[in-house]
């Protein structure tokens, strides 16, 4: 089963959301990234969304807001 961590917050462009296969890689990119984040667009609600491929869909795990 795979699993991919996406980082994202609502308005982002597509070509800066970022996806790990390793929760512990998107925690650490997310704490490294996130002053950069507020200062550049000013938004405080960020998400990791996990997903897992199942039958060639990627099915939504859950989400965690982090502020």
């Amino acid at each position: 089963m795979c699993q991919l961590y996406i980082i994202a917050f609502d308005g982002m462009e597509w070509d800066n959301i970022q996806i790990f296969d390793n929760r512990i890689e998107a925690e650490y990119a997310l704490e490294k990234i996130k002053n950069k984040l507020i200062k550049t667009y000013n938004q405080y609600n960020f998400r990791i969304e996990t997903f897992v491929k199942r039958n060639d869909r990627f099915v939504p795990i859950y989400t965690t807001l982090k502020k």
